[in-house]
């Protein structure tokens, strides 16, 4: 009979359900294990993408810096470039800066110093004070260390004396200068 058989025999049914469940738990591991490392690919992957698109704004800013720059040496090393000082008021004591103004190719640059600091949807206004009118010359949205900006000049007449302001305006800018003057400054022929 069947108590004849030797134990070291076993049962083919049940040695075969134990192999497909070992089988069902290193495949479940392996898959736990392959979706893991893409999680961990995939965060290392946006972090250096994110780091490869913020390097290439301070490139970009770098290169800006630059033009900004040799257009800045051009215009110092012009014969018909002037140089009006200005100071701080009584909003912005401790400011400063300087007009660079080619005359001849009609552009000029802006530096500023120790200006206050303003909200985003704010910004800086140049204004040129004529005789009987007053002339936007451009916006600056000033970080805390300041720097350079150009701005076009409108046809300035400079054979009469021109005051410059600087305000605190709204970031679109403004039609007329506001109550909130920064710095001033004038050109005297």
């Amino acid at each position: 009979g069947y108590r004849g058989y030797p134990a070291r025999f076993s049962d083919p049914v049940n040695k075969s359900t134990t192999k497909l469940i070992w089988g069902i738990i290193l495949f479940g591991l392996l898959a736990i294990g392959l979706f893991i490392a893409y999680l961990n690919i995939s965060s290392k992957t946006n972090e250096l993408n994110k780091e490869v698109n913020r390097l290439k704004r301070e490139v970009f800013q770098l290169n800006l810096q630059l033009k900004s720059i040799q257009e800045m040496q051009n215009i110092v090393q012009s014969p018909n470039v002037f140089a009006i000082n200005l100071t701080g008021t009584k909003l912005n004591k401790s400011g400063f800066g300087k007009l660079f103004i080619d005359s001849a190719k009609g552009i000029g640059y802006i530096q500023l110093g120790q200006m206050p600091g303003i909200l985003e949807d704010e910004t800086f206004q140049l204004w040129a004070k004529l005789p009987g009118e007053i002339k936007s010359l451009g916006t600056f949205h000033v970080p805390d260390k300041g720097g350079y900006y150009s701005f076009n000049i409108q046809n300035l007449p400079y054979d009469e004396i021109i005051n410059f302001l600087i305000t605190e305006e709204p970031a679109s800018g403004s039609a007329y200068p506001g109550n909130k003057v920064c710095l001033k400054g004038s050109y005297n022929p």
